[in-house]
């Protein structure tokens, strides 16, 4: 993760001082891996996602097989959506509901 950022302006973080840190890692075949480290205790989740492409850019519908306190999303259920951002970063949609929003680098 390269930073993350709250709902009030200049509210980035990045390196050390993030409330954790956390990588996707996504398999031709259509499945990732999802983990996240915050302070000693690492979560990892894996689960299968699809690519879709919309006139604002290609986003990233992921879906997990059971809950997990590392899914990002608005409503609670098991789904997360990802998008590639104009500076060819991942970003989140979560940020939209008053979740953090993340950014991530290849």
């Amino acid at each position: 993760m390269k930073q993350m950022s709250g709902s009030m302006a200049n509210s980035e973080t990045t390196g050390a001082a993030m409330e954790w840190h956390e990588f996707y890692m996504f398999n031709t075949n259509g499945t990732f891996t999802k983990s996240r480290d915050r302070g000693a205790i690492k979560t990892t989740i894996s689960g299968t996602f699809i690519a879709t492409t919309h006139s604002d850019g290609i986003y990233l519908k992921l879906t997990y097989p059971n809950d997990s306190e590392i899914i990002g999303n608005c409503y609670g259920n098991l789904k997360e959506v990802l998008y590639v951002a104009e500076n060819n970063t991942l970003s989140n949609t979560w940020k939209s509901c008053d979740g953090p929003g993340l950014e991530y680098k290849k």
